[in-house]
């Protein structure tokens, strides 16, 4: 890993700080609920979505199209998400359709699809080396990054040694 060539972008739920700023308590100190989120990372978008997630693709699909768009020759990326559920699958293909045809912030939905060509759905059974390698860095870079949450110690791939300098910008921590 630290010798391989490669760049890469995270956006973060911080669900510790979610619950801090958002959470509604009962009487015993208990979060019972989160209280709606708006979209206020790109306020220019016709749609206000509440789905942290939706926010978190925007926020990648915002970065990715700049990184793509600032390279010295004109190039094109397509997104790959590992299967999760058919579920959770769906919401990811609907969040991506609704900014794919409707844009981000300054981005109008025709420059973005120039550059971003589609969202591919691959099934963890593929082991699809992409996804492999987005394992191997997510959770010490989460855990690097992400302060009072169940810190794994497992690692063999270190954030500060291995990761920090192949990180494009700096990482995206919601909300």
């Amino acid at each position: 890993i630290k010798n391989s060539d490669f760049k890469y972008l995270g956006v973060f739920i911080d669900k510790h700080e979610l619950l801090k700023k958002y959470g509604i308590y009962n009487k015993d100190g208990k979060c019972t609920k989160i209280k709606k989120i708006g979209s206020n990372l790109f306020p220019k978008s016709p749609f206000v979505d509440y789905n942290l997630y939706l926010l978190c693709l925007r926020q990648l699909l915002y970065s990715f199209y700049r990184f793509i768009s600032n390279r010295k020759y004109p190039s094109r990326g397509i997104i790959v998400a590992e299967a999760r559920g058919k579920r959770e699958d769906s919401e990811l293909r609907q969040a991506f359709q609704k900014i794919y045809y409707c844009g981000i912030s300054n981005i109008a939905p025709t420059k973005l699809r120039r550059v971003i060509l589609d969202l591919f759905i691959v099934p963890k059974t593929q082991n699809y080396i992409g996804t492999q390698l987005a394992d191997l860095i997510l959770y010490p870079t989460y855990d690097g990054n992400v302060p009072f949450h169940n810190i794994r110690e497992d690692h063999f791939i270190d954030f500060e040694r291995d990761l920090r300098k192949k990180l494009l910008e700096k990482l995206t921590i919601l909300p």
